[in-house]
């Protein structure tokens, strides 16, 4: 029989950005000699994709010489993989499994927005940040700090948001806020989330209310 085999990859690439050593797959006979009259078409695809794509050049590809050299092949998530490769009449073969890495963190995203707001009290649901690179992956490397303000033009004129650290570092790429807190109830707010150049984040719209009399004035 054909097989597909000889598959490789690199062991370390950065999701999002093009393996920096590419798949390679050779057409062999039963006896493991590569198969030079061959000129399939072969595709290559993540074995198990668990959400991840793949994009490379030129896929499927077809051989020359029995030899199959892809280029510009990527994955956009991180993970642990392996390739199939494929060709109509052939047996697949797999590639030997590498991991992809996230990238360098290009914006940020609030992955909880405030809620459960009174005035003057701290959110019973508090702000999480964290710093994605262009894939949308967590970037576990980022320890930079995020600082939180009121979206301008957003809430109650004069409000002000306090929280007990802010700007606050993040750790292993996420800014878990705790503590926050409006101190005039209105609609409509929305709190931004910047962190140097890195692009900045909008929450989602949330109100704030007014808490339990407790005073006279």
């Amino acid at each position: 029989d054909i097989g597909v085999t000889g598959v490789q990859t690199c062991a370390l690439p950065i999701c999002g950005s093009v393996f920096s050593t590419q798949p390679v797959v050779t057409v062999e006979d039963a006896g493991g000699n590569r198969a030079i009259m061959d000129g399939s078409s072969i595709t290559l695809a993540i074995t198990t994709p668990a959400g991840a794509t793949l994009n490379c050049t030129t896929n499927p590809l077809a051989a020359s010489s029995g030899l199959a050299t892809f280029t510009g092949c990527k994955i956009d998530k991180v993970g642990t993989y392996t390739l199939t490769a494929t060709a109509d009449g052939l047996s697949s073969a797999a590639s030997d499994s590498f991991n992809t890495t996230a990238g360098a963190a290009t914006h940020l995203v609030f992955a909880a927005s405030p809620g459960g707001a009174v005035g003057g009290t701290a959110f019973s649901s508090q702000p999480v940040v964290r710093a994605e690179d262009a894939g949308g992956n967590i970037v576990t490397s980022d320890s930079s700090s995020v600082t939180l303000g009121i979206t301008p033009g957003t809430g109650a004129v004069g409000a002000t948001l306090s929280c007990p650290t802010n700007p606050l570092g993040a750790s292993s790429g996420v800014a878990a806020f705790g503590g926050c807190k409006l101190d005039k109830a209105a609609t409509g707010y929305t709190l931004t989330a910047t962190d140097g150049s890195l692009t900045s984040a909008v929450s989602n719209v949330f109100d704030t209310t007014v808490g339990v009399a407790s005073q006279l004035i």
